[in-house]
């Protein structure tokens, strides 16, 4: 009779342990709060001299973006950027946009607050022919203080010098969901 109550308390308490597991692994898997910052903003700017994507010698850019990147990881937005420049042929300079539109889907910030962003995007390269799909890119923008700002990108393969921001802003907001 006493291993039997032995037996019973060793499986009362495995299958309570069992259950308290079962709650930790499902609590684990839904956070409790997800927080979200916004990157917000329209701007234009210069690159350094030798900057080139497939050919086209990069002078500037502008851009515009409305992106959440949350706590997870994940982010939900769009960011564009039509960047100028042109082909040179000898005497004669074509000038080309190359155009951008990018959707993102995770995003993350570094030790300073500075955000990068990840996504998928369609890219025109202004040469008449139809724009290339699923593009990856990545734009990273650093804060040089006193609201001056650089726009690193990288599209594909080919990662671009930074831009100086020189006209227009950034914004970075953590958004408050506390409802009072």
């Amino acid at each position: 009779m006493e291993r039997l109550t032995t037996i019973g308390m060793a499986l009362v308490l495995m299958a309570l342990v069992g259950s308290r597991t079962a709650q930790a692994q499902s609590s684990d898997q839904i956070p409790a709060t997800v927080d979200e910052t916004t990157i917000t903003g329209a701007a234009a700017g210069v690159f350094p001299g030798g900057v080139q994507l497939l050919g086209v010698s990069l002078s500037g850019l502008k851009f515009g973006k409305g992106v959440s990147v949350y706590s997870d990881g994940s982010a939900d937005g769009e960011f564009e950027v039509s960047l100028e420049g042109g082909i040179n042929l000898g005497i004669l300079r074509i000038a080309r946009t190359i155009m951008l539109e990018g959707k993102a889907w995770s995003g993350s910030f570094d030790a300073f607050g500075n955000p990068t962003v990840t996504g998928w995007a369609s890219l025109d390269l202004g040469n008449g022919l139809a724009p290339l799909l699923e593009v990856p890119f990545v734009v990273t923008f650093t804060s040089l203080g006193n609201d001056a700002w650089t726009l690193a990108l990288t599209i594909g393969q080919t990662a671009l010098a930074a831009a100086l921001i020189t006209e227009g802003g950034v914004t970075v907001q953590p958004v408050d969901w506390t409802v009072s």
